[in-house]
């Protein structure tokens, strides 16, 4: 997310940022549709509250989404009140869930590869710069935050997948993190061992005619995503990215300009459901400013 969609969020969606972030700070987790309340706000992070024991629960809650929508928060009203959650919260995970010396990518319900590469560059990172200045963030504890943020980096490193969505997401994750924190030892490997393999993916996970090969409009639409964020975080941090980066991305629009419904709605071909293209199309434009077709499916002309 931008600073700008941190500081100025759409009217219409603040009551619903401030529900989450009070429901959070009572200690109320809501994952695939199912809420439960730690007592005391004590997560234990390997409890399943699902009738079927779903284990994506598990997963999606230690993605720590839900540290960021206090962020959110925090960033509109200055409640340090969600800053010292955060810190808690964050702190139980890091003392709790420690992260594997050894392993592949699907090792263990707290690391995954996928969801460790989408805790760091799509959470951890942003809610960093926005505690900087909240003095629930302790020298102490911003030790322990960076000592963190590099485990994350390194067991992406050792233990990523080798294709699809997870990979993609992978090495994206350990891109833009080595881009914007190149403090480490290891930040200037990292980075061009995953722009190395960004590159490659952007060939081999995208057929010429922008069908992501996984062929499934849910994950077509995860990977663009995902893709994405690299030219965008090279430019806020005045980098050139990739070559051919601009025009594969690009090129992954065309095959939803052709299987878009009558209602504006995309199909849901295999591991996917039907959602407006709107918004879809809408990013497209923000993206690729002169393409007038992304205009038109968007809603703009």
């Amino acid at each position: 997310a931008t600073k700008e969609e941190y500081r100025s969020p759409d009217p219409s969606q603040r009551g619903r940022i401030k529900s989450v972030a009070d429901r959070v700070l009572a200690g109320t987790m809501q994952e695939c549709g199912v809420a439960h309340t730690f007592a005391a706000g004590k997560i234990d992070w390997q409890f399943n509250p699902t009738w079927n024991g779903y284990r994506e629960w598990v997963w999606h809650l230690s993605v720590l989404r839900f540290l960021d929508e206090m962020i959110r928060q925090y960033v509109l009203d200055g409640n340090e009140a969600y800053a010292q959650a955060w810190v808690r919260y964050f702190g139980d995970f890091v003392r709790d869930e420690l992260c594997p010396v050894k392993g592949g990518g699907g090792e263990t319900s707290s690391w995954r590869s996928l969801e460790t590469a989408t805790r760091l560059y799509q959470y951890l990172i942003n809610d960093v710069y926005w505690l900087l200045k909240s003095p629930a963030l302790t020298d102490d504890f911003l030790v322990t935050v960076f000592s963190s943020l590099w485990e994350h980096g390194d067991r992406i490193r050792r233990g990523h997948s080798w294709s699809g969505n997870w990979f993609s997401n992978e090495m994206t994750a350990l891109y833009c993190f080595a881009l914007q924190v190149p403090y480490f030892a290891e930040s200037d490997e990292w980075r061009a061992y995953a722009q190395a393999r960004v590159e490659q993916e952007l060939e081999q996970q995208v057929y010429p005619d922008g069908q992501q090969v996984e062929l499934s409009t849910g994950y077509h639409v995860s990977v663009m995503h995902t893709f994405s964020r690299v030219p965008r975080t090279c430019a806020l941090m005045g980098v050139r990215p990739p070559d051919n980066i601009h025009a594969v991305l690009a090129r992954m629009y065309e095959p939803y300009m052709a299987i878009m419904r009558p209602d504006g709605r995309i199909p849901a071909l295999n591991d996917a459901t039907i959602w407006p293209s709107r918004a879809f199309f809408g990013r497209g434009l923000r993206d690729f400013p002169e393409r007038t077709d992304f205009a038109w499916f968007a809603g703009k002309e």
